[in-house]
């Protein structure tokens, strides 16, 4: 079974299991994909009203418009963004030292908030480390990270040299989405991950 929607983060996940916990408990296993650079923005569930528009016509009709979404995921639209950035910015004064120097002390706090993200809802809704394993890419995801999930025995499949190896392209041309070959690889790696580990 595949559950959830296009964009959900790990508040969302974990809320979704939990509010549907008797469909879950059927279930001997949860593969739960984690994107540490998206998904740990939060340290609580709550309706972002923001995603309600993803729903509206509009929306849904520009969805539509592949070429739109790609020339978005190229980086089409980052020099009109860093332009408006550019223009609303008052610190051409700050030195590129000093600058830099900010960036490296805000990745740590983003970092250090995200791990206090994680470890909140892992307390609110608790996580059975027997039935779920976490679907990430390790290339992209922090050290501390890996060694926290390690170090309390979270379970996880990594995906990323899989994907690396793989000649032929596993995402959609036109966004990030995993394609049919990227879906048969990470279903390769789930079925290789549970025939390792259950006893039949």
């Amino acid at each position: 079974y595949e559950y959830g929607y296009a964009g959900y983060d790990l508040a969302d996940q974990l809320h979704l299991i939990n509010s549907y916990h008797d469909t879950f408990n059927l279930i001997d296993y949860v593969v739960i994909g984690l994107k540490f650079e998206d998904d740990l923005n939060r340290s609580e569930y709550k309706i972002i009203k923001d995603r309600m528009r993803l729903e509206s016509p509009v929306y849904k009709m520009l969805r539509k418009v592949k070429l739109l979404v790609y020339f978005q995921n190229i980086g089409g639209l980052d020099s009109v963004r860093k332009l408006f950035r550019n223009l609303n910015s008052n610190n051409d004064t700050i030195t590129t030292e000093k600058k830099d120097s900010l960036k490296e002390m805000e990745r740590a706090i983003q970092l250090q908030k995200k791990m206090d993200n994680f470890q909140n809802l892992i307390q609110i809704y608790g996580f059975d480390k027997h039935r779920f394993v976490f679907l990430l890419d390790k290339e992209k995801t922090p050290n501390i990270f890996l060694d926290y999930l390690n170090k309390h025995q979270f379970k996880y499949i990594d995906f990323s040299s899989e994907m690396k190896k793989s000649i032929a392209p596993t995402t959609l041309i036109y966004d990030q989405h995993w394609n049919d070959h990227g879906r048969d690889i990470i279903a390769e790696l789930m079925v290789t991950y549970f025939s390792e580990i259950i006893d039949y």
